[in-house]
């Protein structure tokens, strides 16, 4: 095991999501850290996350942490939630957020963030 630059724990030939499991809840948290973790193999000047979820994260705490991490590496993150407002709780720490209520809307959704995140 080593500290990847985000200053998370990184293990070497584990699965990338071996660590996650279903439980009824959304890991929010941990779906953000191994996202980060795949930045630590690019040097990309723009490294940009979209966070889509349909669920209240069970590890809120965490996530707010996984989002500092990625601010500190100036990873962008925007959020997307399907009929919930989950990611609502984190808009102070991502760069845009929006709340649909149905999953056709998420093509033109994801779109429409990726291009005002694009286009700047």
């Amino acid at each position: 095991m080593g500290q990847t630059q985000s200053g998370l724990v990184a293990t070497k030939g584990t699965p990338r999501f071996s660590r996650m499991q279903a439980s009824g809840g959304t890991p929010t948290g941990s779906a953000v850290e191994n996202a980060l973790s795949f930045f630590n193999y690019w040097d990309d000047s723009r490294k940009i996350i979209l966070l889509v979820t349909d669920g209240e994260a069970q590890d809120m705490e965490y996530l707010r942490y996984v989002l500092q991490v990625a601010a500190r590496n100036n990873v962008e993150v925007f959020g997307v939630g399907i009929d919930c407002g989950a990611i609502e709780e984190v808009s102070e720490q991502i760069k845009d957020c929006k709340v649909i209520k149905h999953i056709r809307e998420l093509p033109a959704a994801m779109f429409a963030m990726l291009r005002k995140a694009l286009v700047r």
